[in-house]
């Protein structure tokens, strides 16, 4: 080949080259003015789900809080009066009560369908679920996933951006190699670099034309998914699961990779009573597929498999999601659940410990930095150990779920561990939340033969033989035996109503006895004379030196 004509060849190269670094020049600033879009976008609906957020939980909380707790006060006050027959006090507290009630969209408002959010005629109290929804929950999930939609579009256009230039980073190089052949003499060698030049052309073209193929899909793009979703998410926080998965079906329909989707139906399967862990479970299975990061379908997953019976799957999801993400107690303790639920009680007890000094480690690190421990911390260790109370009630009454002849081992000595595991995850939850520290020492102190007495009159008055307590009693004593107490230790005691503890009943002490002894504990003083125990199941803990040291349980019934 004459050098005239390599040369030509050579100019043509540079040409074509230089014509196609422009091209991609002109796609990576594209790409890059649309991450930027996307990443506005994401901002601004993160700015704006929070500031939804805050707002619509300040209103609520005031009107739930504060307009509701007058109410409640002055209906108390007004059946007082009725009872006294001061009928001028009762009207009095009446005209208040109704005054109180026009202010309050929460008292006096309804939703679209003209359904009040209160109705005092027939409700206790006011369904602050619905009121939610309706003005600010559905509008917070959709702008959360019109965030999370724009930011995986920002991504998406952020790599094809960095991949381009890249690419014009190669094609730099092949110009600078045609430079290069165009000015060398020695025929072999200028075909080296020519060739060198012209591989890495070819090669830049053939990724970059993949890269502007690549799709960057935008869920905000998928007409009603993401409203659709959202809607789902309002039924799910209204608690009626079965209406909020025909939702999911339909944001599902319009985007069917839409992870998030099916994450939320699976869910919704799953804690629907009764709960279809099969439809469940298969919702599950397709959100990893479309996301297999997403650590809570991990955690979901391995709840359905362990109530269905399925240790080992169970314990394996538990494994795979602990590969990315060490740290989530709720797997952890999950593992734990799935392994003594299989048999293997000693790796269950090391499992659990291993979340428990995990969880003490979270708490002292917040502590050094002057922060409030998290409190999903505090959150896992009281779920983990409600979980294993259920454990052991299936073990006890052989019945429920997961199915008890699949449990492995014998009845009583899972049913032991279940007891000795529950008792000490809530002994570190309490220390934890209290001092920061897990519990100190071992319990030494004795407490037992619980029982609780009706003490609002004279005379204490006994519950019937199943625990129960008629007539809605205005006070509730917890009497127990103890021994081996010593004066100054810490003394706590909590109460649960409907599996919801009582924060403001939470009572400590310091114990004034030393030995032994009977003791008797008003559970609840009263705020005013017209209190009374609300109807429902109720349970208490006492604790020793943050030690679960007895428990027991009563209802209350109208």
């Amino acid at each position: 080949m004459s050098d005239e004509r390599f040369k030509k060849i050579i100019a043509v190269l540079i040409a074509v080259t230089t014509v196609f670094a422009a091209l991609l020049a002109q796609l990576q600033a594209e790409a890059g003015n649309r991450d930027d879009r996307a990443n506005r976008d994401s901002k601004r609906a993160s700015v704006e789900a929070f500031g939804l957020q805050i707002r619509g939980n300040a209103e609520a909380n005031y009107h739930y809080y504060t307009a509701f707790e007058q109410y409640r006060e002055l209906e108390t006050l007004r059946e007082a009066a009725d009872q006294r027959h001061d009928q001028k006090s009762a009207d009095r507290y009446e005209t208040m009560r109704d005054r109180l009630v026009d202010t309050s969209p929460l008292l006096a408002g309804k939703d679209r369908q003209g359904k009040a959010y209160f109705d005092s005629e027939n409700e206790y109290e006011p369904d602050l679920a619905r009121y939610q929804a309706d003005t600010y929950y559905v509008s917070v999930q959709q702008q959360l996933q019109t965030f999370k939609a724009a930011s995986k579009v920002k991504d998406g256009w952020d790599y094809k951006a960095n991949a381009y230039i890249f690419h014009l980073t190669l094609l730099a190089v092949s110009l600078f190699l045609f430079g290069l052949a165009g000015t060398i003499a020695t025929a072999a060698t200028r075909m080296v670099f020519t060739g060198s030049g012209l591989l890495l052309t070819v090669v830049a073209m053939g990724a970059a034309l993949s890269t502007y193929l690549a799709p960057v899909p935008d869920l905000r793009n998928r007409k009603g998914a993401i409203e659709h979703y959202a809607q789902g998410m309002g039924k799910v926080h209204m608690e009626l699961l079965k209406e909020s998965i025909a939702e999911f079906d339909q944001a599902i329909a319009a985007a069917p990779d839409y992870g998030d989707a099916y994450l939320e139906r699976g869910r919704a399967y799953l804690y629907m009573d009764p709960p279809d862990l099969a439809k469940s479970l298969d919702s599950f299975a397709k959100a990893l597929q479309f996301d297999p990061s997403n650590t809570a379908v991990y955690t979901e997953m391995a709840w359905g498999q362990y109530l269905q019976g399925e240790f080992e799957n169970s314990i394996k999801t538990c494994q795979t999601g602990l590969q990315q993400r060490p740290d989530s107690l709720q797997l952890q303790f999950q593992l734990g659940l799935s392994l003594l639920a299989s048999g293997q009680e000693k790796e269950a007890r090391e499992t659990y410990q291993k979340g428990l000094e995990q969880a003490a480690a979270i708490v002292a690190a917040a502590r050094k930095n002057k922060q409030e421990p998290p409190s999903e911390v505090i959150a896992n260790l009281e779920e983990a150990s409600g979980i294993l109370d259920q454990l052991q009630n299936v073990v006890d009454e052989k019945k429920g779920s997961p199915p008890p002849a699949k449990v492995v081992g014998k009845p009583e000595t899972v049913s032991k561990v279940c007891e000795q595991l529950s008792g000490l995850l809530v002994s570190w939850e309490l220390a934890l939340e209290n001092t920061g520290l897990p519990p100190q020492g071992k319990l030494t102190a004795k407490l037992d033969n619980e029982y609780f007495q009706d003490t609002s009159g004279k005379t204490p008055k006994d519950p019937d033989d199943n625990n129960v307590f008629k007539g809605s009693p205005a006070q509730i004593s917890l009497n127990f035996n103890y021994a081996n107490m010593k004066k100054g230790q810490k003394v706590v005691y909590r109460i649960f109503h409907d599996g919801e503890e009582l924060d403001s009943w939470r009572y400590e002490e310091d114990w004034t006895e030393d030995g032994q002894g009977e003791w008797e504990e008003p559970l609840y003083p009263g705020y005013s004379e017209g209190f009374r125990f609300e109807p429902g199941d109720y349970y208490v803990e006492v604790f020793v030196d943050y030690h679960l040291a007895t428990y027991g349980t009563f209802k209350v019934e109208e």
